[in-house]
């Protein structure tokens, strides 16, 4: 189907709704949604609020309309420019220090995305502000501006240097934060998606996030299935990981990397 119009029309309603500082928001229009999950002065969560960028170079990746991104390259560059000063001072607002050594997981951001496992919330603020320097980078590249380009993607590659820095820290190849316990989500699923992992650390990361022990998953659905699965297989899969014990007698669905992400 031909979406084009729809998520032109989709991206200009940001566009409309962006703050005289640059700053996008979480919604379009703007219902001070999550805005507590953001960086202040009307931003949206970072996550949310850098939808524009990228639904801007899929649309081009898509359609190919050089037109739009000629028509929505400033806004994104306000963006930018928004993060680019207040990224520092809102993650330190938000009592992320800069080696995380004290950080757990959890935090403000995100707003409503719901999963059974701890949220990395340090990881997805600032992988999306790098997500916003690559659209900027890659905008840039399609129109030729070419110091623009390389300040972005410089810019870009810097903030994902200081992610694998510090989420290779421990030297298990889980790529998480120095003191997780290879759990929160978006995790290194998110960063091999998006190439931030480094190359020569992908198959590692890869294959350590599949032995990711389970969440218990309850539901309806998978009890018919356990219902109906001859008891040989289930413990089979118990000792596989993919079920659990909830009693001498009763197997569970055990959640896994396996089997998808814990979104709800």
């Amino acid at each position: 189907f031909d979406m084009s119009s729809f998520y032109k029309k989709s991206i200009r309603d940001w566009m409309d709704a962006q703050w005289p500082n640059g700053a996008y928001t979480e919604t379009a229009i703007w219902l001070d949604l999550n805005d507590y999950a953001g960086f202040g002065k009307g931003a949206g969560e970072t996550v949310w609020a850098t939808a524009p960028p990228i639904l801007t170079v899929r649309h081009m990746q898509h359609y190919g309309d050089l037109d739009f991104l000629k028509e929505s390259l400033h806004h994104h560059i306000r963006w930018f420019g928004f993060l680019t000063r207040n990224f520092e001072s809102g993650m330190k607002d938000k009592g992320f220090d800069i080696e995380l050594k004290n950080y757990t997981g959890g935090g403000s951001g995100l707003g409503d995305w719901l999963c059974l496992p701890e949220r990395d919330l340090f990881l997805t603020h600032t992988a999306f502000y790098m997500a916003s320097g690559r659209c900027i980078a890659y905008t840039a590249k399609q129109l030729g501006v070419t110091g623009l380009y390389h300040r972005s993607l410089e810019l870009a590659n810097r903030i994902k240097a200081r992610i694998s820095k510090i989420y290779l820290k421990n030297g298990f190849d889980d790529f998480d934060f120095p003191k997780g316990t290879a759990s929160a989500t978006p995790g290194p699923e998110m960063s091999l998606f998006t190439k931030i992992v480094p190359g020569e650390k992908r198959c590692a990361v890869l294959k350590n996030w599949f032995h990711r022990k389970g969440e218990m998953w309850l539901g309806d659905e998978e009890d018919r299935f356990l219902a109906e699965l001859d008891p040989s297989y289930s413990i089979k899969m118990f000792k596989s990981g993919e079920l659990v014990k909830r009693n001498a007698s009763h197997f569970a669905m055990a959640w896994s990397q396996w089997q998808g992400f814990g979104e709800g």
